[in-house]
């Protein structure tokens, strides 16, 4: 199959990509299984949800009296859930690099604070984060991607890779649980990952081993951070068509050959309509309590019978 070569580097808010993982309980205490109640709440919220500014968007469920912060808040997924998040009543932190992208965001919705800091950056990023104040809801939703066949990988894009689609979720995850910890409130973190983690991608090997780095990283947080009342979970969506999503999918050969491998046949449209109602289950605080160390997977377009909810046995 002739492919077209991938783009020498790509960054972005948040890409999405391909396969998920499921995870096992790792103790036992108490058990309960997410109902279809549960669940039924995520598409319920869906249907509120419209792709259009801050004023416009419709919250079926209140975060009023929570602070959110949200990273790679630019563009894309994270865009949508700023923008969500602020018209449901959180106080939100948006935190990106590009200054630009935070004008607009502001300029949509004034009610955020804006933070622009380069995650890559660990004394940049403590200095702009350390006073950010009690934070009730984190979703670590930037990374970057480069996009290289496996024997063009340079030092470079291997350690930028994972500055910031690992460290940045390390660090920033503990700026926020040490605050959460000595509250002794909880909270919840919730970790962008793909489907990338657990399916081999030609071009992709620093992603695709960042995003397996991120999955397990969210299991040993949610072991350790689980007793503090901290939930700490990640998403695994596929290929969404931000403007990353058709950057990086923009072959069509690579592009028919990852669809076949979907049930529909087709890519998710919009981050808003295909996966914020379930980020929003995850970061509610209350409306998943015994929901944690678990990992989305989505295969196909935003549906009732196209998400596929992994460990649905949750322990405690």
């Amino acid at each position: 199959m002739n492919q077209s070569p991938p783009p020498a580097e790509t960054q972005q808010d948040c890409e999405v990509q391909v396969h998920g993982l499921q995870t096992e309980p790792t103790r036992t205490t108490t058990a309960r299984a997410v109902s279809w109640l549960d669940w039924f709440w995520v598409f319920v919220v869906s249907d509120g949800l419209q792709d259009s500014c801050c004023s416009e968007h419709r919250m079926e469920v209140s975060f009023r009296g929570k602070h959110a912060l949200v990273t790679g808040a630019g563009k894309g997924i994270g865009r949508d859930l700023v923008l969500a998040l602020a018209h449901g009543g959180a106080k939100v932190t948006a935190v990106t690099r590009t200054q630009a992208d935070l004008n607009s965001l502001v300029q949509e919705c004034p009610s955020i604070t804006p933070v622009c800091v380069d995650l890559a950056d660990w004394g940049a990023t403590e200095a702009a984060l350390k006073d950010i104040g009690p934070i009730d809801l984190l979703v670590n939703n930037a990374a970057c991607a480069k996009l290289q066949p496996f024997l063009e990988v340079t030092q470079d894009q291997f350690e930028q890779s994972f500055s910031v689609n690992v460290k940045a979720v390390l660090q920033v995850s503990q700026i926020v649980a040490r605050g959460m910890k000595a509250r002794g409130s909880g909270g919840s973190i919730v970790n962008v990952s793909s489907q990338a983690s657990q399916c081999a991608l030609r071009d992709h090997a620093v992603y695709c081993a960042t995003k397996g780095a991120v999955d397990m990283l969210t299991k040993v947080m949610a072991l350790e951070l689980g007793p503090h009342q901290i939930r700490v979970n990640a998403v695994n969506p596929t290929v969404v068509l931000t403007q990353m999503g058709r950057l990086g999918w923009s072959d069509p050969e690579k592009v028919k050959t990852m669809t076949s491998r979907i049930p529909l046949g087709r890519f998710a449209g919009q981050p808003l309509q295909h996966l914020q109602a379930v980020f929003l289950s995850f970061i509610s605080s209350g409306s998943q309590p015994y929901l944690y160390k678990h990992i989305v997977q989505n295969c196909c377009e935003f549906g009732l019978c196209s998400w596929f909810i992994i460990g649905c046995f949750t322990v405690f």
